[in-house]
């Protein structure tokens, strides 16, 4: 991934993002802005199982896995669901969507939008 900065509203980039905040602009192109830590969280956390409780590891004897992990959604280090190496692919794994190669986190959540379109979940995924 490389690096640049954008110095001006009239670059191409901007103007295109830009242009999605208008519902017309998203029907034509299929395209959508997602803005903000909470949503882009949310977006990884379902393209990879990542810890999603709010205990600390290793503070409390946990009972049991957490409802994510419950639901089958994510792992549950903290109820030693999965091994501390493990977990750190997953987290590598998110570090690698992040920083080097989107795909690795786009692809499966285009995946489940075209899932969820097919089964009439999202009337206007995909269009």
């Amino acid at each position: 991934m490389s690096d640049r900065t954008v110095t001006s509203l009239t670059n191409p980039t901007v103007k295109a993002v830009r242009a999605l905040h208008l519902r017309k602009e998203r029907d034509e192109t299929g395209l959508f802005v997602a803005e903000g830590l909470k949503i882009v969280t949310e977006a990884i956390e379902t393209a990879v199982p990542v810890r999603r409780c709010t205990a600390v590891p290793g503070r409390a004897a946990r009972t049991g896995p957490c409802a994510p992990a419950q639901l089958g959604v994510a792992h549950c280090p903290c109820a030693g669901d999965i091994g501390q190496e493990a977990y750190a692919d997953v987290i590598a794994t998110i570090r690698r969507g992040l920083l080097e190669d989107p795909g690795i986190l786009l692809s499966p959540l285009e995946a489940r939008m075209h899932a969820l379109a097919a089964a009439g979940a999202l009337p206007h995924a995909g269009r």
